[in-house]
């Protein structure tokens, strides 16, 4: 991927032979990948391995769930979900994902509002697979529906924070030489570890 988005001259016949190298690994990996390990088909493995460390916590444990790139999808859906199947009771007590895919707008609302589980996103502004225009149209969504600012109003509470001028993947790999991306990463690691200590404590 670096490769690939790396900028090349058009006259540069080897650099973008490389480029076009790389698009047929990435054909050749990724397009299996997507037919086969989509979020959604992963999902009820996700679910099963998530209940079964629910029920293992003590009475008063707590759940939280990270999740990064392709792990936004699954865990921003146990948001939605319960303890037990057919059962009472929050499956996940705080969720925190950076740079998601797959997502959508509605599914980012509905993790938020139908159990009250707060609900934190770390998205670079440069982010190509949820957009930042995506993002703010879901808070404001969120705002609406729920009367809420996100800071406990009604039991709603949600973060969104933006990093300006990093890209997607870069809260766990930020870009080779780039001070701003690092910034990002470490920032968005000090926002995931303040809004878990603050939610499962």
């Amino acid at each position: 991927m670096d490769t690939l988005f790396e900028p090349v001259a058009w006259y540069d016949i080897v650099g973008q032979m490389r480029r076009a190298l790389c698009v047929v690994e990435l054909m050749r990996t990724f397009i299996p990948f997507l037919l086969f390990r989509k979020p959604s088909k992963a999902y009820p493995t996700v679910l099963e391995y998530a209940r079964k460390i629910k029920a293992e916590l003590p009475k008063e444990g707590k759940l939280g769930v990270a999740g990064f790139c392709w792990g936004g999808w699954p865990s921003t859906k146990l948001c939605t979900e319960t303890a037990t199947q057919g059962g009472g009771g929050n499956l996940i007590d705080a969720q925190f994902t950076a740079h998601p895919s797959f997502i959508s707008k509605d599914m980012v609302v509905e993790a938020v509002t139908k159990h009250k589980v707060p609900y934190a996103l770390a998205l670079g502004s440069k982010d190509h697979a949820f957009k930042k225009s995506v993002a703010e149209e879901t808070e404001a969504e969120i705002r609406e529906k729920t009367g809420s600012k996100g800071t406990g109003e009604g039991g709603y509470v949600w973060d969104f924070k933006f990093y300006e001028d990093c890209g997607h993947g870069f809260a766990v790999r930020a870009a080779p030489g780039n001070k701003v991306e690092t910034q990002g990463s470490e920032d968005a690691a000090d926002q995931a570890i303040g809004w878990f200590k603050k939610h499962l404590s």
